[in-house]
């Protein structure tokens, strides 16, 4: 996410001393220029930078993982709750075709 808006800010001429966060910058731009409202990738990256910044310490890790789970459900097709072990199910997605012949 932050590598798509920090293109975007940069496609759309933002600067660094503008007196605006890049993602409300991106948003606005992406209004005014291309009739986009409610962009995704402004959604996310607030909500991913939010995660980010509040959720630092180990400790925390459990509720960090439920922050991201409560982001991503409302772009998810199915619902989050049918899945027992996100990250062994992730595992095994990241791993599908890694050692396939071609």
């Amino acid at each position: 996410m932050n590598k798509i808006v920090d293109y975007l800010f940069s496609y759309f001429g933002g600067s660094e001393n503008m007196g605006t966060t890049k993602s409300y910058f991106v948003r606005e731009q992406l209004f005014n220029k291309l009739n986009i409202d409610n962009s995704i990738i402004s959604d996310m990256y607030e909500g991913v930078s939010y995660i980010e910044t509040n959720f630092l310490t180990i400790g925390q890790q459990k509720q960090k993982e439920q922050a991201i789970k409560n982001l991503l459900f409302s772009y998810c097709i199915s619902g989050l709750d049918d899945i027992k072990d996100f990250k062994i199910i992730w595992d095994q997605y990241i791993k599908t075709g890694l050692f396939e012949k071609s």
